[in-house]
């Protein structure tokens, strides 16, 4: 029995079908990019674009197409039913295939289109514990040994963007599990690259930062403008033993270069007020108990002088309040200032250092501009 072209109304079926899924395939597209209008940001909707279910509805679109125009020319030329029902069987297969990713794929959208499930859905990359990738020069690596590159760390950067959107809308609760996913990963890979007692910030970290530091620049987004996330990150970890690198002092520095220069007076409090903390009760302890020759002392002097040059920031921009602030606070009683020189021979010093140390250390050059 050969195929009949004018009498063969399942197949026809079967391919008018793929042909209506395919007309669909642009109205899909669209309501994807309607996600970056949403959040306003592209990475939630090329992040979808890599989905398992979207890249496999796409491939079974492609060839079930191709084949409901093939084969009833194949079925034409069999000689006998067998052959014919199985060109159908496989059809039916490619078709059933296409409906399965389609509704998936539906599902996948509806979850993007909830913020709520959508941070679910978003993990941040795996770090290896620090007995498998700490000593690893090239950065943290992920549960095969292998370095996170900046775009194996994609969700990161979607993480920061929701928070923001969820910041720009009010809505605590989602900011709050966006960060604190960002903190967990953070906190992971310090402990799996921390190299000879000293923490230098990671590339991709380092750009992730400098994400949420550009988003606390905005007034409209309420929660990054009035907390210090980056200040809260470095010195809130009185438990561990480190030193902070010259990366990471940098990237402090630019925090602080845009808080004053936006003259966010609530976000540099946070930091101040954190910084005394953490001056108080850890370096205060590297002084008293490390040589001068040892490096925990010699970061002890360095984060002085960089506060000092905070000082010197302020008083370019002439900002009158935030000096206030740093020449009066004070968290314990009787008051004491561990961040600022206490006596006029003190600040001959203090003066008299950074002014060898620039000769000595590029770092002041390249940090303090």
């Amino acid at each position: 029995m050969t195929f009949d072209f004018t009498n063969y109304t399942f197949s026809f079926f079967i391919s008018l079908l793929s042909a209506i899924l395919g007309i669909g395939y642009p109205l899909i597209l669209d309501n994807i990019r309607k996600i970056d209008d949403c959040y306003n940001s592209t990475r939630f909707s090329e992040r979808l674009l890599r989905e398992r279910c979207y890249r496999f509805y796409v491939i079974f679109l492609v060839i079930t197409i191709i084949y409901s125009f093939v084969s009833p020319f194949i079925m034409h030329y069999f000689d006998t039913t067998t052959k014919c029902d199985l060109v159908l069987v496989i059809h039916a297969f490619f078709m059933l295939s296409l409906v399965y990713y389609a509704l998936r794929l539906f599902n996948v959208i509806s979850i993007y289109i909830n913020p709520k499930l959508l941070e679910t859905r978003i993990q941040t990359p795996p770090i290896d514990p620090p007995n498998k990738g700490g000593d690893s020069p090239n950065g943290p690596t992920d549960g095969g040994g292998n370095p996170i590159s900046p775009n194996g760390g994609e969700d990161l950067f979607c993480l920061v963007d929701l928070a923001n959107y969820a910041s720009k809308n009010a809505n605590f609760e989602l900011f709050n599990n966006c960060i604190s996913k960002i903190q967990k990963y953070g906190y992971a890979e310090r402990q799996a690259t921390i190299l000879n007692k000293e923490y230098n910030v990671s590339p991709l970290l380092r750009q992730v930062f400098r994400q949420i530091i550009q988003n606390s620049n905005d007034t409209n987004s309420i929660y990054f403008y009035n907390s210090n996330f980056i200040s809260l990150f470095f010195y809130n970890s009185l438990e561990e033993d480190y030193i902070l690198g010259e990366d990471t002092m940098k990237l402090i520095w630019y925090n602080l270069f845009n808080i004053i220069s936006r003259d966010n007076y609530d976000n540099f409090i946070s930091y101040w007020n954190t910084t005394n903390q953490y001056c108080t009760f850890k370096l205060d302890y590297y002084k008293t108990n490390y040589s001068n020759e040892s490096s925990y002392y010699k970061f002890y002097e360095r984060f002085h002088e960089f506060h000092y040059m905070v000082g010197a920031l302020l008083v370019n921009s002439k900002n009158s309040k935030m000096i206030k602030h740093m020449l009066f606070f004070s968290n314990s009683l009787p008051a004491k200032y561990p961040l600022i020189p206490s006596s006029l021979s003190s600040i001959i010093d203090a003066l008299a250092n950074i002014e060898n140390n620039n000769l000595k250390n590029p770092f002041l050059y390249s940090c303090y501009k």
